[in-house]
């Protein structure tokens, strides 16, 4: 009897061979993320379609790309389905199929986003404000920005001070001084923060 053609293993998005696994590449949704099995994906959104029945396809759709574009909290979500006209009554329902999808994660999103603010050199208080009006939760936020270099942030505010320092006009020391506080504070930087690196100057 002739041998059975063998089947080469496929390979996952590492090389690793995956015998007897189904593979489901977050790439078909545009997301760097891990995705649960084409299976049990395919099952979560048939009921999410039994118990969400007033979720629109086109509208989902539109979603998931404004979801994989760049990272988005619940927040975003909301101000986009009201740009779409769509009812408040069903939001919940959106953003909840989004975030068992993986399109939206607001772990994920608070990490990029100190990530991103702090490479345009905001600071602490002006990113916990921002994160607190996008309704993300305090103690979520503390822990991203209690995760940031100390050393890097100190001498971030310390080279901001003396380069505004060195542009600032005032007709007395105590006038510049006062300019440069408000200047950083206006940046998101604490108190404390803004004093300290005065002092080095």
């Amino acid at each position: 009897m002739d041998k059975q053609e063998e089947i080469a293993p496929l390979k996952n998005e590492t090389g690793k061979t995956t015998e007897g696994k189904n593979i489901f590449s977050p790439r078909e949704y545009n997301r760097p993320t891990e995705f649960p099995t084409q299976v049990s994906f395919n099952l979560s959104i048939v009921i999410f379609e039994i118990l969400c029945p007033m979720i629109d396809k086109a509208i989902y759709d539109k979603l998931t790309s404004y979801c994989a574009y760049q990272e988005r909290c619940a927040e975003d979500v909301r101000q986009k389905l009201q740009k779409l006209k769509e009812d408040k009554i069903n939001f919940t329902d959106y953003i909840t199929r989004l975030k068992a999808e993986n399109f939206l994660n607001d772990e994920r999103f608070v990490k990029y986003f100190v990530a991103g603010h702090e490479k345009k050199k905001w600071g602490k208080t002006k990113m916990k404000m921002a994160l607190l009006r996008k309704r993300i939760d305090a103690s979520l936020i503390k822990i991203y920005l209690d995760d940031m270099d100390e050393d890097s942030y100190d001498e971030q505010i310390r080279v901001i001070a003396e380069k505004k320092w060195n542009s600032i006009k005032g007709k007395s020391l105590r006038d510049k001084k006062t300019k440069l506080l408000r200047y950083l504070l206006s940046k998101g930087y604490e108190m404390n923060k803004a004093l300290d690196a005065m002092k080095q100057l």
